[in-house]
């Protein structure tokens, strides 16, 4: 920024000599244009995200690997600010056919889903966002289009659409906010300096004042002003003193209307690269391959950051780059703009003054996806709410109808075991909504909700935040003309066959039976008790991890008889546990009251036992409940009430676990016919402070050409996206 202004004063003074320029930077109508974007700027938070998937094909059945990007809007920085990310997969159609969730973690997430082996042939949607993305900024969410090759239908020819243009053919109409009275001229052909023309017509000299800003993500780099002491202002910025990126350049009269706005990309030269040390032109199938990365910053010293390394086969599909889409085109370009650019990668694969003026020619009928200027600089724009989700969240709403929300409801949140597992309480507010707040050791378990209400409401839980963002019929219009450039139609042949073989190959080991019917004549059903039951059970009827009902209990002689039964309990009535030989006692409640025996009652008065052990059952007895609950009701009643009841509501997990990437040894693929497609893939790669990482693999039985693809971000927030090659040949 220094810099910048450095120079505007140097320029300035050389315009002033030879053009009477007069500039006045310092008014206040000036300052507040700039502070209202600014304002704009840090009370709206914009998050991107990208996604790295292991592949551009896949056969039903496939298992789709990824690593998800998410960056600050603002410079492409990692931010913790989010911690759940979205993945969903769609038909062309928009209707969503697969759906999950992952972790956050310092602006990083990895993950994996099994294609469904329904899934017909053809082009499907992959999408990535967050739940800010959601909710206040759509049209950032990332997708992709991938293909799913059936090899049920490996022999069926496929129809596919051309589009010649690289500009998405359905171009949203939009105005380009070019005035007719003032002009500005914007060209960035020379590989140094952007030159701005800011012209107006003879009677407009020395009149009312307009304001030049240039904006990097929407934040302002600099304000320049002048009331045209001549018909052409003319302003030269060196680039290497600007953002790379897209550059938004925005003119605003003295009534702070947005009169003129262009875009502009600017490229840097940097010395930031990714190198494969010991990276051989071919190796042998079934062979092991040793290789180190190697990363270097712009000023071309050793970088440290995050990585996720792909290795394909890529017979069968296309390995022309310009046409691959990476985190240059979605991050630097795409996720900037309302309207996609197709085969981004071609403007970064092999830079040159050719394709940046193509570039920029493309850019002249674009619009940021930053929002609209002339509504940041309005005065009766509303301040929106910082955004920042610092821990995992539980938040729902409960309801008691279709439209009667539950103010002032108590929820108790139990998960874990014994050991470390927590117990929450919370209300809901007026708008019958609730928040948990979880300790990130928690996110893989289950939950239980209790809700301290009335008996006779049945309450309904909406658990929020899970559910997938809509589809949009304009994306689905969109993706229906998409051209799929990935693989040609005898490559997809080849790959269909190799899934069918691999298919072949996975039924023969698993060794099963096809059965063409199967019979149930009778089973052992587990005890149950009825919701109107008669219990001391805080939790409600039933609501326990064993039950004995009257039924069972009365042809038993005596309780010692029951033990055994009991299971995960020792003989002296503790807990079978692994934390330790001074385990508390199972608390034993009859009829209500706390530390009874069933000494002296016969088996056949009791109407249930239950017990509790994990602790979504035993949390409601606090501490005394730590060691188990053994809760006896008797078919006497006592003189105290029955404990009300309960209503409880099992949470699923808010993530499953990650499952690791199967890499097998050189020894287990022997004698074995190995097919992987994928041969490699880590989403989690560190460099070191000597910016290298080492990794290994198994090349699998398949020849050809491979290729590995590296993605990454620095801890300077630099991007990577780099690809290297190697040939399978036959073993000798």
């Amino acid at each position: 920024m220094n810099g910048i202004r450095q120079f505007l004063k140097t320029s300035i003074v050389f315009l002033l000599l030879f053009s009477g320029l007069y500039v006045n930077a310092q008014q206040k109508s000036v300052k507040t244009i700039a502070e209202d974007i600014n304002d704009y700027s840090t009370a709206v938070f914009r998050e991107k995200v990208y996604l790295h998937l292991n592949n551009s094909i896949y056969a039903p059945g496939d298992t789709a690997w990824f690593k998800g990007y998410v960056v600050n809007g603002e410079n492409n920085f990692p931010t913790d600010k989010s911690k759940i990310l979205h993945v969903d997969l769609s038909d062309m159609k928009g209707k969503i056919k697969k759906h999950i969730v992952r972790p956050i973690a310092f602006g990083f997430s990895s993950g994996d889903f099994v294609l469904p082996d329904s899934l017909a042939d053809g082009n499907y949607v992959i999408r990535a966002y967050t739940n800010h993305i959601k909710n206040d900024d759509i049209k950032a969410i990332f997708s992709k289009i991938i293909r799913i090759a059936d090899p049920d239908s490996w022999n069926k020819q496929n129809k596919v659409r051309l589009v010649a243009s690289r500009l998405n053919s359905t171009i949203e109409k939009h105005q380009l906010f070019v005035n007719t009275v003032y002009r500005m001229d914007v060209n960035a052909d020379d590989p140094d300096t952007l030159r701005i023309n800011l012209s107006a017509p003879a009677n407009k000299l020395n009149g009312e004042a307009l304001s030049f800003l240039p904006l990097s993500n929407g934040v302002p780099l600099f304000v320049f002003k002048t009331s045209f002491p001549d018909t052409l202002v003319h302003l030269s910025i060196p680039k290497r003193k600007l953002p790379p990126g897209i550059i938004q350049c925005a003119l605003f009269n003295a009534a702070k209307d947005l009169i003129a706005e262009k875009l502009i990309y600017n490229r840097q030269e940097t010395a930031a690269d990714i190198n494969l040390l010991n990276l051989k032109k071919s190796y042998e199938a079934g062979a092991p391959v040793d290789l180190e990365l190697a990363v270097t910053d712009k000023f071309g010293r050793p970088a440290l950051g995050s990585f996720s390394i792909a290795v394909v086969n890529s017979s069968f599909s296309s390995t022309n780059e310009d046409q691959q889409a990476n985190m240059f085109g979605n991050l630097l370009l795409n996720s900037n703009l309302k309207t996609e650019v197709k085969d981004p990668n071609y403007y970064f694969n092999a830079p040159s003054v050719l394709r940046d003026r193509e570039l920029n020619e493309l850019l002249l009928n674009q619009r940021s996806i930053n929002p609209d200027l002339s509504k940041i600089i309005s005065r009766t724009r509303e301040k929106e709410p910082q955004f920042n989700q610092e821990n995992f969240e539980i938040r729902g709403k409960i309801s008691a109808g279709a439209k009667t929300v539950v103010a002032g409801l108590g929820l108790t949140l139990l998960t874990g075991n014994l050991a470390d597992g927590i117990l929450l309480d919370t209300v809901t507010n007026a708008k019958g909504e609730f928040v948990f707040k979880l300790p990130d050791s928690l996110i893989y378990e289950k939950f239980r909700l209790d809700i301290k209400g009335k008996t006779s409401v049945d309450y309904k839980v909406l658990i929020e935040g899970f559910e997938p963002a809509k589809t949009e019929q304009q994306y689905s219009e969109y993706a229906l003309i998409r051209l799929n450039k990935d693989s040609s139609f005898t490559e997809e042949q080849r790959f269909k066959a190799n899934a069918a073989e691999r298919n072949s190959i996975k039924l023969a080991n698993k060794k099963t039976i096809n059965l063409q019917e199967v019979k149930i004549y009778d089973h052992n059903p587990k005890p149950k008790l009825a919701k109107d039951s008669r219990s001391w059970n805080l939790n409600g009827p039933g609501q326990a991890d064993q039950v004995f009902t009257a039924a069972f209990l009365s042809k038993l002689l005596s309780f010692e008889q029951l033990i055994p039964m009991l299971k995960g309990v020792n003989k002296d009535m503790t807990l079978v546990s692994n934390h330790g030989t001074n385990a508390p006692r199972i608390l034993f409640i009859v009829d209500g009251v706390q530390g009874g025996s069933v000494d002296g009652i016969n088996m056949t008065d009791i109407e249930s036992l239950e017990l509790l052990k994990s602790v979504e059952y035993t949390g409601i007895y606090g501490i005394r409940g730590s060691g188990g609950v053994l809760i006896v009701t008797t078919k006497k009643p006592g003189t105290g009430r029955v404990a009300a009841i309960n209503q409880s509501r099992i949470i699923p997990a808010m993530f499953d676990m990650q499952r690791p990437f199967y890499t097998p040894s050189g020894s287990a693929i022997r004698g074995q016919k190995d097919l992987r497609t994928t041969v490699f893939w880590d989403a989690n790669i560190i460099t070191a402070k000597d910016g290298k990482a080492k990794f290994r693999f198994v090349n699998s039985n398949l020849l050809g050409t491979h290729t590995i693809t590296i993605e990454g971000i620095s801890s300077t927030g630099a991007l990577y996206s780099k690809t290297f090659s190697y040939e399978v040949t036959s073993s000798k």
